[in-house]
């Protein structure tokens, strides 16, 4: 009687744990939306050398960015690192590169993040560029902001939104679709999120 009574309480309190740690992930995909959103209308200088506003270029530094890099991934870590918890910085420094295919590669081989074709508000989005059905080195990123049923909202770096390309010089709102079959362009590879 005393095992099965010492059962219960552990699944009452892994229960309660489980609870607490969902609850958790929920906060930070929240905080993670806001600061992002914070940061929309920063410029890049030109060329991606550097940034307009000091502040967001040293925080951009801080996470790995260089001048001359793209840096919609790095904007993209930025802000998961602003947000998360100390205990998963070290995670998203090494996982999370300047580069949206290594990034992909990296996250889809660790157990603490989950790589998903359904996407959460508070995932990091990533895409690949295609030519003519070849997959190419390059891609992009953002921070999934709103889920839709066609399709979904993001906060990108490294974009532009009156122009819609996405290489461009700022932190911008978009639009996205669901496109997993691109031939030219961005093709969707896949949604990130915590373990």
């Amino acid at each position: 009687m005393a095992n099965s009574k010492g059962n219960i309480v552990l699944l009452i309190s892994l229960g309660i744990i489980a609870g607490a740690i969902s609850f958790f992930t929920y906060r930070n995909r929240k905080k993670i939306i806001a600061v992002s959103k914070a940061f929309i209308g920063q410029q890049e200088v030109s060329g991606n050398v550097g940034f307009q506003n000091e502040e967001m270029e040293r925080l951009m530094k801080e996470v790995g960015w260089k001048p001359g890099d793209a840096w919609c991934v790095y904007f993209a870590k930025l802000m998961w690192w602003l947000k998360s918890p100390e205990w998963l910085k070290p995670k998203i420094k090494t996982a999370i590169s300047g580069s949206s295919q290594q990034t992909w590669q990296n996250v889809s081989n660790d157990p603490a993040f989950i790589v998903s074709k359904i996407p959460r508000p508070g995932d990091m989005v990533i895409w690949q560029t295609y030519k003519n059905g070849v997959g190419q080195g390059s891609g992009h990123a953002g921070i999934v902001t709103k889920v839709n049923i066609n399709n979904f909202q993001t906060v990108e770096g490294n974009t532009s939104a009156i122009s819609g390309t996405n290489e461009g010089i700022e932190v911008a709102e978009r639009v996205r679709e669901y496109n997993f079959d691109a031939n030219n362009g961005l093709r969707l590879k896949g949604f990130v999120r915590f373990a």
